[in-house]
Order: structure tokens, then sequence, then C-alpha cells
């Protein structure tokens, strides 16, 4: 899920959609920043971040503090309709999870695309419009994760043998 905190912050408080917030450990300037939205991301407030480093950037960022039985139901939500595609769905943390569907018989009706497509559309039916995710296909979790990578905004990347080289090329190193 695509800036998960607060985007399900958003889904649940209509009042919050559209405006740069940050969800920090604790209300206080010191705190670190644990997601932030589109919006916030856009002005450069980051996940890790200082709540006073996120309002020197911009000062009227709204902070919140996490509320987990929400991220909780809404990571529930997702792992069931990934597990409309297959029974082995692997939880990797509670904002993301990979699934196997080698043998399914969806990947024979849709292929790999079109299961990652309807995952992400229920998940924004079901879930709600303001939460994205964004989907990997790959042969394994790993290289999954790194198709993922290459599109955060509500992408659906797909790495193979035919990419592989390609994908890789034209990424930069960082620390």
């Amino acid at each position: 899920l695509n800036c998960a905190f607060a985007s399900i912050e958003q889904q649940h408080d209509t009042s919050l959609r559209g405006r740069p917030l940050a969800i920090a450990a604790y209300a206080t300037d010191a705190a670190t920043i644990v997601s932030s939205s589109r919006e916030a991301r856009d002005l450069g407030i980051k996940t890790g971040m200082r709540v006073f480093e996120a309002r020197a950037l911009f000062k009227k960022v709204l902070v919140r503090e996490p509320n987990p039985p929400l991220y909780r139901a809404a990571s529930d939500q997702m792992v069931e309709i990934m597990e409309r595609h297959t029974p082995d769905v692997l939880r990797m943390s509670i904002d993301e999870a990979a699934m196997d569907v080698a043998g399914t018989p969806g990947l024979k009706k849709l292929g790999p695309e079109g299961i990652g497509r309807a995952v992400k559309a229920a998940i924004r039916e079901e879930i709600g419009e303001c939460i994205t995710s964004s989907v990997g296909i790959s042969t394994s979790i790993w290289m999954a994760k790194q198709a993922s990578n290459l599109d955060k905004r509500d992408g659906l990347q797909r790495i193979d043998h035919t990419n592989l080289l390609a994908v890789f090329a034209r990424l930069e190193l960082t620390d």
C-alpha cells in the first residue's frame, strides 16, 4: 500500500484529503514520521524525518499519531483480497504482502498483470479510493519488491528474463 498510514487516515477522515499529512510516533516536534501523504511527500516530507524538520519544509503540515487498529483492519482487507486469487499469501508487514499465483486458475485466465490489476482495483473499491498500491511481478519475492519500487505511485511493473538487464541498467545507486 502506498503512503499506507497516511492514506488510510485520509480515507477514514475526509477532512484530511488533499492536505499534507504526516503520521508521527508521537505528537511532538522531536517525533519521527512513520508515514506521510502524497501531498506531504511532494513537499519533501518523508518517512524517517523528524516533525520539526517537516515543519521547517511546510509549517502547516498536519501531524497525527498512529491508529494501529485502523491500519490493521485495512491490512487484513488487503490480505483477504489477495487470498481470493491464491491461498499462498505471505504478509510481509502491515502494508505489504506477497502472493504466489503459480498454478492458480486466475493465472491461466488473467495472467500475472491481470491478477495485479484485479487486486489493485479491489483495494481501491473495497478499502477506499484514497488507498493505492504498487504491484511488482517477478519470479521471486525480492524481484517482485524491486519491480513494485519502480513505480510507487499506484504502479504495476514486471521484471522477468525479457527486461531484467534493461531495468537494472536504468537504476541509479543510492545509499
